[in-house]
C-alpha cells in the first residue's frame, strides 16, 4: 500500500492504493514515521493514487499544516485522483507538483520561513 524510502536526501512516501478512509490512517502513521527520519523533508507521491476522499484529504491537510514546507506533495495524474483535490480547491492549498522529480528539486526555504501555500493552509 505505502512504500517508505530515502531519495537523495529527501523520505518519500509512494502510495500505491486509493486513499480512503480504509487507507489514511496508514498513510497517517508513513508520514508521522517520516517526520521522525533524519532527512528534513518528506515527499508524498500520489502519482498512482486513483482515488482520494475526504480522510485522506484530511490526513493530507493536517500533516500540511504540521510540517509546512517539509511536505511536498506530488498530485495524482490520473483525473480520477485529482479530481477531489480539484473539487476542494486543495491544489495550491497544498502546492501540489505534478512529478516527483520536481518534488525533489524544490529549493528549501530557512526554518521558520512560509511560502504563500503554508498560509493558506494554516
Amino acid at each position: 500500500m505505502f512504500h517508505v524510502y530515502e531519495q537523495g536526501g529527501v523520505n518519500v512516501i509512494e502510495v500505491a492504493a486509493d486513499l480512503d478512509i480504509a487507507s489514511s490512517g496508514a498513510l497517517a502513521s508513513a508520514i508521522e514515521l517520516a517526520a521522525h527520519m533524519p532527512h528534513r523533508r518528506t515527499v508524498v507521491n500520489l502519482v498512482d493514487c486513483q482515488y482520494c476522499d475526504s480522510t485522506g484529504l484530511s490526513v493530507l491537510v493536517r500533516a500540511k499544516r504540521r510540517l509546512g514546507e517539509r511536505l511536498v506533495i506530488v498530485g495524482p495524474s490520473r483525473s480520477a485522483g485529482r479530481r477531489a483535490f480539484e473539487i476542494t480547491e486543495l491544489t495550491e492549498a497544498l502546492a501540489l507538483c505534478t512529478t516527483l522529480e520536481e518534488a525533489l528539486t524544490i529549493p528549501e526555504r530557512p526554518i521558520g520561513g512560509s511560502t504563500q501555500a503554508d498560509q493558506r493552509i494554516a
